[in-house]
């Protein structure tokens, strides 16, 4: 297996990515990406989360686990506007991401790896996800004062 360094730069290439566009689509610093792909630091694991979504690769590939480069399983879409919620901001579905992070990294300090549960995982990873963001939506909509709502 190669270094995370090495299997960032195989995920860059094969999505066609320069460091600028993952700087761009993961709002990691330029120093940083510079340093990841230079072999000096690795990620922490919200990083390396984020990286992984940019690529569309497994966070368990860009962390040596696997040996392949399965793609991740597209985030199911959001619910609907036809549903009278607002829709999220990017500081909103950043505050979804790290929460959703938060959460994954306190059942796997639970130890519950058993072989085979990637998928288990993103499946959990996909529910977490569309239950997060429809409470977030909801939350907007009951606690937004009524003269800062947009659907007047």
């Amino acid at each position: 297996m190669g270094s995370f360094a090495q299997r960032l730069r195989d995920a860059m290439q094969s999505a066609g990515l320069k460091a600028v566009d993952l700087h761009e689509r993961t709002g990691i610093s330029k120093a940083s990406i510079s340093e990841y792909l230079s072999g000096n630091y690795e990620p922490k694991q919200k990083n390396v989360y984020r990286l992984a979504e940019a690529l569309h690769v497994a966070p368990s590939y860009l962390m040596g686990l696997s040996e392949q480069e399965p793609p991740v399983s597209s985030a199911p879409p959001a619910p609907q506007k036809s549903d009278g919620l607002p829709e999220l901001n990017a500081r909103d579905e950043r505050d979804i991401e790290r929460d959703l992070e938060d959460m994954l990294h306190s059942v796997a300090q639970a130890d519950y790896k058993a072989p085979g549960d990637e998928e288990d995982t993103e499946a959990l990873r996909a529910a977490l996800r569309v239950a997060m963001i429809q409470a977030k939506r909801t939350a907007k909509k009951k606690y937004t004062p009524r003269k800062y709502r947009k659907d007047k």
